[in-house]
């Protein structure tokens, strides 16, 4: 985090309920508000889908001039 933060980047951070060192660290913080490890994992794997599916519906949507 401090070396993309060094370098201007965007950082995101996913964690559970407890305050954590990255949280200061990151741009975005996606706390998952439980303290029950299998559903942090979880939800973080559906935090990942769905942030690769906006990206990719940003980065590869068709433009309305082609």
């Amino acid at each position: 985090m401090h070396k993309a933060n060094n370098l201007q980047m965007t950082t995101v951070g996913l964690t559970g309920n407890e305050e954590a060192a990255m949280d200061a660290l990151c741009g975005y913080i996606l706390k998952v508000p439980s303290t029950n490890t299998p559903r942090i994992q979880e939800c973080h794997i559906m935090l990942g889908h769905l942030i690769c599916e906006c990206i990719e519906k940003h980065m590869f949507a068709e433009s309305p001039y082609s």
